[in-house]
């Protein structure tokens, strides 16, 4: 009985974390999603200069009140900004707030959208952005040299090229509802150093991708489908699985040898590691053209089933 049971509860730890994997967009479809939110910060005199853009999932019919009205989202902003100007709608589809910017009237379920507007700056400023939806990745960007940015919430990503131009990025990643991130801004040098052309499998250091190179995701076939389904999603499918081998190696490991299976594990995380900076490489080839769609496609299809092989794998260890 108490065997049965023991493996009674390895296959509900099993399940709970691949449902944990596969399921979190239903969960998600109950409220909007921010897809993508990137801060672009200049300095001009006594102001900073900010433009935001933002990748938004409404789910179909979802609204809610603010301030006595009804919005299908709304977009916080910090304290003390001016000069708000909103390109990608009408002047009929949003509200402006004392706070924030709400979205009344969009004709897709996904929305795209930036907003530009400035904040008040003398050497220091420090913001706080609120986000009361879920968030999937969050990145500040800034020219190289011209402020510093510091803030625990966020990773230093080195200083990158976007079409031809320099930022210094900072990012994170899979924000929860209602969280807060605080940005300490002054004038100085910055970070000059350019970043590694791979980063570590983290979620607070994934590849920057810019607004442009997501909008030619959204373009291609694989259109439906999140920027980093194959940087994320399939990681966390593989990284998912590789807790639960942890977990269930530390309920038997009286019948499985202790370096033999870790060997195993850490083997398949390397081919998983060296498989996704193939599609890095790719992802980045694609958006410069390098590639045309047809070897773009077939080279993706063919890291795809490296990794389904890999998780296969890990999943045999398991039995």
């Amino acid at each position: 009985m108490k065997y049965k049971g023991v493996v009674t509860l390895k296959i509900f730890l099993i399940l709970a974390l691949l449902l944990n994997v596969f399921a979190p967009s239903a969960l998600a479809e109950e409220k909007p999603v921010i897809k993508l939110n990137h801060l672009f910060i200049n300095k001009n005199g006594g102001k900073l200069n900010i433009q935001q853009i933002m990748q938004i999932d409404i789910p179909k019919g979802y609204q809610e009140e603010h301030n006595g009205k009804i919005v299908r989202v709304f977009i916080p902003l910090p304290d003390g900004f001016g000069d708000l100007q909103v390109s990608g709608f009408n002047n009929e589809q949003y509200l402006k707030f004392d706070n924030g910017l709400g979205i009344v009237s969009v004709g897709e379920e996904s929305v795209k959208l930036s907003l530009n507007y400035s904040l008040p700056f003398t050497d220091k400023q420090n913001i706080v952005l609120i986000f009361p939806y879920t968030c999937d990745i969050f990145a500040v960007l800034t020219t190289p040299g011209e402020l510093v940015v510091n803030s625990g919430d966020l990773t230093p990503q080195g200083v990158l090229e976007i079409n031809g131009k320099s930022f210094d990025v900072y990012a994170t990643g899979n924000l929860k509802e209602d969280a807060r991130i605080s940005l300490s801004l002054t004038a100085g040098q910055g970070n000059l150093q350019k970043a590694p052309p791979v980063y570590n499998e983290g979620t607070t250091n994934l590849k920057f991708h810019s607004p442009e190179h997501i909008q030619r995701w959204k373009s291609s076939p694989l259109g439906n489908t999140d920027p980093h389904l194959w940087l994320v999603f399939l990681l966390f499918v593989v990284g998912g699985i590789v807790v639960a081998l942890v977990m269930l190696y530390r309920s038997k490991h009286d019948s499985v040898d202790d370096e033999e299976f870790l060997k195993k594990v850490k083997q398949l995380k390397a081919k998983e590691q060296e498989i996704l900076a193939k599609v890095e490489l790719l992802e980045e080839k694609y958006g410069k053209d390098e590639v045309t769609e047809e070897e773009y496609q077939e080279l993706l299809s063919n890291y795809k089933e490296q990794l389904k092989k890999i998780k296969i794998e890990l999943k045999k260890l398991s039995e």
